[in-house]
């Protein structure tokens, strides 16, 4: 299997907005995980990001929280993709992304 290089990488979830942030809380032993009694009578914890900006106009049709969060993971790659693709083409670059329960409440 020939390698396949990974260029840029970008990180959001209950540790932090972007990868500095959330490295950062992760060398410092920090919890993104917080008390929120999402099931009545039941202790839960749950990671949870905060100020989630709303889509664009053109995109307000997809404006959930899901989307929100990928649209603030995405916005630190904006550059590296756009580099990848004046390097090597839009047909031979790929971005992986990985989620979990954006809308715990939606599912």
């Amino acid at each position: 299997m020939q390698p396949c290089p990974i260029t840029a990488y970008a990180l959001c979830n209950a540790l932090g907005e972007d990868a500095r942030a959330v490295i950062e809380a992760l060398e410092h032993g920090r919890s993104g995980l917080r008390d929120d009694p999402f099931v009545a009578q039941v202790p839960t914890f749950l990671g949870h990001c905060d100020d989630l900006a709303p889509l664009p106009a053109s995109l307000q049709g997809y404006d959930t929280r899901q989307a929100r969060l990928t649209a603030r993971a995405l916005a630190p790659m904006t550059e590296a993709v756009a580099g990848a693709c004046r390097r090597w083409g839009a047909s031979r670059i790929a971005i992986v992304i990985g989620t979990s329960t954006g809308g715990i409440a939606a599912t």
